[in-house]
């Protein structure tokens, strides 16, 4: 199983503060769990407006962390929710949004340990 992240677009933002890298990974390691908590809910209630906003919400940490495997998932959602087609596909996308930052997070947690 290859890495979900990759640090390169962080790093290069960052300009060699690695105080910069940690906020940045603490941050989403903090928000994101959150995040899909909060778009589980909304999906019980079939709040497609607030999903899709929180979805928007995540484009750029996800992009930051190098998650690119998530782009076309999030976009999907993103875009579904606003133009309310193919809500049936919702689930499965969100599953693989949740199931993709699970696997996501151990990583960024070895990262930390290294960069602190």
């Amino acid at each position: 199983m290859g890495l979900k992240t990759d640090l390169t677009y962080l790093r290069e933002l960052a300009d060699g503060s690695n105080d910069f890298v940690v906020e940045m990974i603490e941050m989403f390691l903090d928000q994101t769990p959150k995040y899909l908590s909060q778009i589980d809910l909304y999906l019980q209630e079939n709040d497609w407006e607030s999903i899709q906003g929180i979805a928007h919400t995540m484009k750029p940490s996800l992009s930051f962390m190098g998650i690119a495997t998530l782009e076309p998932t999030v976009m999907s959602i993103e875009d579904n929710c606003r133009d309310q087609k193919d809500l049936e596909t919702i689930p499965d996308l969100v599953q693989q949004l949740n199931q993709t930052c699970e696997a996501s997070y151990k990583e960024l947690q070895e990262e930390l340990t290294k960069l602190k």
